[in-house]
């Protein structure tokens, strides 16, 4: 990785340096260590350097005419959809935004018209590297679409949409807006129809996250499986099951990188007890961070959800134990303190690097999400569960949504007078690099001297 993110070798030399200083390595395998890391440095760098094919031979700046089809459902907005477009016509696929009707689907073909340009860096977006980390290395401008009503694409994702689709279906038939949009985001990670002032408040409290399926979904699906699967399936199957409904649950959510990261962490600690292993999370992280990648080399540079994704997971790894022993006087009834203490985990290790790349800090974050994550978690189980109830017992459903109608609808109304507060966000804040990477330092220190504290009390005992 230290390859990867396009650091000097002298990265690697500090690395064997605190890691010989902390494990008290023999100096015998110093030089092995140091080649096998400047071998994985290389690779690295090989492997950013390979990710993009040659984009010569794409004829930018010309009108074109090419037959692909939609690689992924649409990302809806209020006015438009932004389709991606997997074509053989060329090297990459093509971003293609266009008007929000007809509405397309994930697998149709179509014959597009366009004049085909090349993605640029604006200000400081560096929107080519966004789009390159999807494998998107071309946009179709004023694009003239034609559908064949041919279907192409892959037979199981077809069917995993559908799923998702039905969904949708049903929980906009049981609330109105905004509820639904909102659970829409909580259950399945789609914000396609959220307001764009209810996200903006969101933003300003710092609990935006609850629109982003992560971790907290696939744990909630991991932990059931097990518990349901190990009364009728044999080990071996259990992690079969698990690992199907992961990837199904990764596909429907449109593969974030927070789903994957955290499908791939579930699966981790069933293998472990399956070869008999003992689970550790610092090598886990490390693995599953490496092989995402190893796939994908530009989503640890130029993918702020990954980067954030594993930066929160440090710190409710590393930091829970700390900001537990902080939240000591909080009750625990409601889950009060444990939702304190993951908040305040979390922000330790994300909060630096929000306001370097966004240049903003939520005051009013711990508020919110005190009141926020408890609420979304009620939404996640009871939406899921009353679209199910209402495929049963509908007249019954009704009064469990009305309910969680009204529960929803006062969160927004909690969200909306915190994030009116003239002092809820502090916006444009310049933090210079040599603070944040300090910051970073004393954080990476302090996960080793934790990690090395526990296993030498471990040996001790």
């Amino acid at each position: 990785m230290l390859g990867v993110a396009q650091l000097s070798f002298v990265w690697v030399i500090l690395f064997v340096v605190m890691m010989i200083a902390w494990n008290k390595c023999k100096l015998f395998k110093i030089p092995f260590i140091l080649c096998l890391l400047m071998v994985a440095w290389y690779g690295g760098m090989m492997r950013y350097q390979s990710f993009i094919p040659d984009t010569n031979l794409i004829p930018y700046e010309q009108e074109v005419r090419f037959t692909g089809y939609l690689k992924q459902p649409p990302v809806n907005t209020h006015d438009a959809q932004k389709l991606y477009i997997v074509t053989e016509a060329f090297a990459g696929d093509v971003y293609v935004k266009t008007g929000v009707f007809p509405e397309y689907q994930y697998g149709e073909v179509m014959n597009i018209n366009c004049r085909l340009l090349k993605p640029e860096p604006f200000d400081t977006f560096a929107f080519d590297k966004y789009l390159a980390r999807y494998g998107v290395l071309s946009i179709c401008q004023q694009a003239q679409i034609y559908p064949t009503g041919e279907i192409a694409g892959n037979p199981i994702y077809h069917q995993l949409y559908n799923i998702r689709d039905w969904f949708r279906q049903v929980i906009r038939e049981i609330w109105p807006e905004p509820v639904a949009s909102l659970l829409l985001g909580v259950i399945l990670g789609i914000q396609d129809d959220i307001p764009d002032d209810i996200v903006e408040q969101f933003r300003i409290t710092g609990t935006i996250h609850i629109l982003v399926v992560s971790g907290m979904h696939v744990m909630i699906i991991a932990q059931l499986l097990s518990r349901v699967g190990l009364r009728w399936l044999s080990y071996r199957r259990l992690i079969f099951l698990v690992a199907v409904a992961l990837f199904a649950f990764c596909v429907i959510t449109g593969l974030a990188a927070s789903v994957v990261r955290a499908s791939i962490m579930g699966i981790l600690p069933l293998l472990a007890k399956a070869f008999f292993r003992r689970p550790v999370m610092h090598y886990s992280l490390a693995a599953v961070a490496g092989l995402m990648v190893l796939v994908n080399p530009y989503i640890l540079l130029h993918d702020a959800g990954f980067q954030l994704s594993f930066l929160a997971t440090v710190g409710l790894v590393y930091f829970q134990p700390l900001a537990d022993k902080i939240c000591w006087w909080m009750p625990r009834q409601f889950t009060i303190r444990e939702t304190l203490s993951t908040t305040l985990a979390a922000t330790l290790t994300t909060t630096p690097f929000v306001m370097s790349t966004f240049g903003m800090l939520s005051v009013v974050n711990i508020i919110s999400n005190l009141i926020v994550v408890p609420i979304s978690t009620i939404m996640l189980f009871a939406g899921f569960g009353v679209v199910i109830a209402n495929q049963i017992a509908p007249m019954l459903t009704k009064y469990a949504a009305y309910v969680l109608w009204l529960l929803v609808s006062a969160m927004l109304e909690f969200i909306a007078r915190l994030s009116a507060l003239p002092w809820a966000m502090i916006d444009d804040i310049q933090v210079p690099k040599i603070v944040t990477l300090a910051t970073y330092a004393l954080i990476t220190l302090y996960i080793i001297w934790s990690v090395h504290k526990k296993s030498s009390s471990q040996l001790s005992s």
